[in-house]
């Protein structure tokens, strides 16, 4: 129980560490964004000067632009990821928390009293078993016709009934294949 206990914190503690590692993933992208949108204010005011714009240079700013732009967009798409996979780090450590905690206590618990009720049951079977046991060593020194006059117990069950019909039926058998044995035997002579 330790070790699963042991287990589940330590699973805890790795999804905190990545939960905290993507939280300055996150924000170090996001001031990577701020930085580029901030360098390319700058250089629209830098260009935007009283220098002439050259075909050269618009062209060069446009590339420029659109390589700033689509790596702005992939940023941004990182950040939505990052976001959502800490959203659902964030559930399972939540998850963690409320089933497995304080879980594995109650679960010790009920399985500790089912145990002892097993345990009672077990030890009420042996004692059935062992007067079971008795009654047929009785019925078995008595002979089958002595024994008829004594009661028996009526707090056998069905099953326990059943054994023990089985079993004479087993020893009527036996007797039945001694005497015609023993028939045979007197045939022959």
């Amino acid at each position: 129980m330790k070790d699963i206990k042991q287990e589940v914190q330590s699973k805890m503690k790795i999804l905190i560490e990545k939960t905290e590692n993507d939280d300055k993933l996150i924000h170090m992208l996001k001031t990577e964004i701020k930085r580029m949108e901030g360098a390319k204010g700058l250089k629209s005011q830098l260009s935007g000067g009283s220098q002439p714009l050259s075909q050269n240079s618009v062209a060069q700013d446009l590339s420029e632009f659109t390589k700033i732009k689509g790596e702005n967009s992939r940023l941004k798409n990182q950040i939505k990821c990052l976001e959502i996979e800490l959203e659902q780090k964030n559930e399972k450590v939540k998850h963690l928390l409320t089933s497995c905690v304080g879980a594995p206590d109650e679960d010790v618990e009920e399985k500790e009293l089912r145990i002892a009720e097993l345990e009672d049951r077990c030890e009420q079977l042996e004692k059935e078993n062992f007067h079971i046991k008795q009654e047929m060593t009785q019925t078995a020194k008595h002979g089958f016709g002595r024994g008829a006059t004594e009661q028996t117990p009526q707090l056998r069950s069905k099953d326990e009934s059943d054994k023990i019909i089985n079993e004479l039926s087993k020893q009527n058998a036996i007797l039945r294949r001694k005497l015609d044995d023993a028939l045979e035997k007197l045939g022959k002579k």
